[in-house]
This record gives C-alpha cells, sequence and structure tokens, in this order.
C-alpha cells in the first residue's frame, strides 16, 4: 500500500521512542528551562546545525495554552523540496521573510512560509 505524503501525516505514532541511551518525544510545556540550558552548554557544538544556538536565550517565559487558528511550516528559500511538500499538503505560500536568518555558514537566508487558517484550509 503507497500512502500519500499528505495522509501520512493521518497515521498513528507513538507518543515516544524510547532506547537505552535515548528518549525522543514531542516537547512538554515545562521542558523550557531544560531544552535553555542544554542549548548553552552545547552551543558549540550546535551551531553547524542550528544557527539559532549562538544567541543568547534568557529563561523561557511561560505561555497559556491557546487553540491554534494558523498552522506554519517554515523552510529555506532554496530547500525546494521542504516547498513542495507544504504544497502537496494544501498549505498555502504566505510570503518569504527576506534576510530572515544566517545559515550555517554565516550568510543571511531566505524563509519561505506556508499556513493552513482554521475555517479555510482546515
Amino acid at each position: 500500500m503507497k500512502i500519500n505524503d499528505c495522509d501520512a501525516i493521518l497515521l498513528p505514532i507513538p507518543e515516544s521512542f524510547e532506547s537505552e541511551r535515548l528518549l525522543i518525544r514531542a516537547p512538554l510545556r515545562d521542558d523550557g528551562a531544560a531544552v535553555n540550558e542544554a542549548v548553552k552548554e552545547s552551543s558549540e557544538e550546535l551551531r553547524p546545525w542550528m544557527p539559532w544556538a549562538k544567541l543568547r536565550r534568557t529563561s523561557p517565559k511561560p505561555r497559556s495554552a491557546v487553540l491554534a487558528s494558523l498552522i506554519e511550516i517554515r523552510c529555506d528559500s532554496r530547500n525546494g523540496r521542504s516547498a513542495a511538500v507544504a504544497l502537496r499538503c494544501g498549505y498555502m505560500q504566505g510570503g518569504v521573510l527576506r534576510r530572515h536568518s544566517i545559515d550555517p555558514s554565516g550568510s543571511p537566508r531566505d524563509t519561505m512560509v506556508y499556513s493552513k487558517v482554521r475555517g479555510i484550509e482546515f
């Protein structure tokens, strides 16, 4: 059976995956402080893959839960495959954030934004 890329997001997946050395799970509300500390401690190792890791972070502020009215996919404007996935799944291109971020080489890059709006696309 072939699964359509858009249908794949509807497949049931476990809440977490665990091995002897690793636990992979969705972030929880109270994870912010621990993630922030881990990023600070590992910033040198993270820089090549996560340009935002070089920024100084402060303790995260708690946010109240809200019902999402917009779902976004963002990708580097040079990443045609990610853009194609967003379009195939029914996301609309909302715009391009010009020189929005820095790539691992230190050069500015554009970010493409795709979205679905509650009541329109979902």
